[in-house]
């Protein structure tokens, strides 16, 4: 095998893994977009994780208080109480409560 012929096969090889990652990212994407709570539907509904007692109990008190889904995430983030992703989780743990209780969800 030649320079050349090694150089070629190389290129191509380079480019199809190029492509697959480029695939990969842009299904990723478009499954972010189309669902991003995803991670956490799998992780509840579908693996039936239960759900951490203390946040459970944290957020009960802020829906006896019919806190909005916005001004809980405002208040999440701005008292330090959960990190962003934390953040993230909280509130969907949050909107399926809101959900059994019957509220609307904005």
């Amino acid at each position: 095998m030649s320079a050349g012929e090694f150089m070629k096969v190389l290129g191509m090889m380079m480019l199809m893994v190029g492509m697959a990652f480029g695939v990969a990212y842009w299904i990723r994407f478009a499954i972010k977009k189309a669902k991003p709570d995803l991670k956490f539907w799998i992780k509840y509904k579908l693996l039936k994780m239960k759900h951490k007692q203390a946040d459970v109990e944290m957020l009960m008190e802020d829906l006896d208080d019919d806190v909005s889904v916005d001004d809980l995430e405002r208040g999440l983030l701005l008292s330090g109480r959960a990190s962003p992703k934390k953040a993230k989780e909280l509130l969907y743990i949050y909107q399926g409560m809101k959900q059994l209780q019957g509220g609307e969800i904005k």
